[in-house]
């Protein structure tokens, strides 16, 4: 704007100038015949005037051009922020849920999720979504792909894109502290009686790793307090039976099956014999191996609890972002989409 006025103030003395020094000239050339003093006053008079009033009505089109341009690129900037705000709506859901922060679980709709022990991926837009994989998303999947989202994270909310950088590191080495934790596992644990073997069922050691995760950020007091609520939740489910193979899922809260007895006879029949004492001995056992934790398996599942409690404030950071996000009036920063339609 100040070089436009500068160039505006150099073109008006050099034209005054031209038309002064003409005027000189046609005296010296044509002489008095030709103009007198006032002649020539009059004449330069003239011309001074009629180009005061070029530049002031050049200098008006000019404002009224820039204003127009101004205003162009305001509603151009406003429509792209609009179409921005669509992908943040769609990342964070429901709006009422936004508000319940400080609660694992209770952000938006459609952000990922931290629970007691570990931090869950964010939804899917669509209820049926064939062939997903499992990698863990900070956001719906569908929209890692979308153009404006990219462009969004990369050129108008770079705060909304480290912190989803942020979480996904956290997620990342809470994997590599679990992973690490079942590598040095034991997980040789197997209990025979004449009637019956008690054994490790699917992911046991990721379950017991759980379980430490839950002691450590307080979700229990103690063990015994841990294996009093294992203990109630098995007698209140029936766990899982496999009457052809003989052997029984010993049944844990969260629907989990840490643990089965299989039978030597190759069938059931004596289940309900057994049952409770089957129980008790697995809750014997668990009880061993979460009080027998080595040194390694300590510093694994405080920095497992670490990662949960920094994922919580992340999630907690992200959430408060997307409502600042979804209501300001116009996004910052510049994009290929912009520069392309600008005047």
């Amino acid at each position: 704007m100040n070089n436009r006025k500068l160039r505006k103030g150099i073109g008006f003395v050099l034209l005054l100038a031209l038309i002064f020094g003409a005027a000189m000239v046609a005296q010296e050339e044509i002489g008095s015949s030709g103009f007198d003093s006032l002649d020539l006053t009059l004449s330069v008079g003239v011309s001074l005037l009629l180009a005061t009033l070029y530049y002031q009505q050049k200098g008006i089109l000019e404002s009224q051009q820039e204003l127009l341009s101004q205003e162009f690129n305001r509603d151009l900037r406003m429509e792209h922020t609009e179409t921005l705000r669509e992908r943040i709506e769609l990342w964070y859901g429901e709006v009422n849920e936004l508000h319940r922060v400080g609660e694992p679980g209770l952000y938006g709709s459609n952000l990922p999720e931290v629970t007691t022990t570990d931090i869950k991926s964010a939804p899917t837009l669509r209820q049926l979504r064939f062939g997903r994989d499992t990698k863990f998303s900070v956001m719906p999947p569908e929209l890692e792909d979308d153009r404006y989202f990219q462009d969004l994270l990369e050129n108008h909310a770079p705060d909304l894109r480290e912190t989803k950088s942020e979480i996904e590191d956290t997620h990342e080495r809470l994997i590599q502290a679990r992973n690490s934790f079942i590598d040095n596992f034991d997980n040789s644990l197997s209990l025979e009686t004449e009637v019956y073997t008690l054994s490790p069922g699917f992911g046991f050691d990721e379950w017991v790793f759980e379980q430490h995760i839950k002691l450590d950020r307080g979700f229990h007091d103690n063990v015994d307090d841990l294996v009093d609520a294992l203990e109630t939740s098995m007698e209140n489910s029936g766990g899982q039976a496999k009457p052809e193979e003989g052997v029984w899922m010993i049944p844990t809260h969260e629907h989990r099956t840490p643990l089965k007895a299989t039978f030597q006879s190759g069938n059931l029949d004596q289940l309900d014999e057994y049952q409770e004492e089957i129980q008790q001995a697995a809750l014997r056992e668990i009880k061993r191996i979460l009080e027998g934790k080595s040194k390694t398996d300590e510093r694994l599942i405080k920095e497992g609890s670490r990662e949960l409690e920094h994922a919580d404030n992340l999630l907690e950071k992200l959430n408060n972002l997307l409502i600042e996000y979804e209501g300001r009036i116009v996004y910052p920063g510049d994009c290929k989409y912009l520069d392309e339609s600008m005047v």
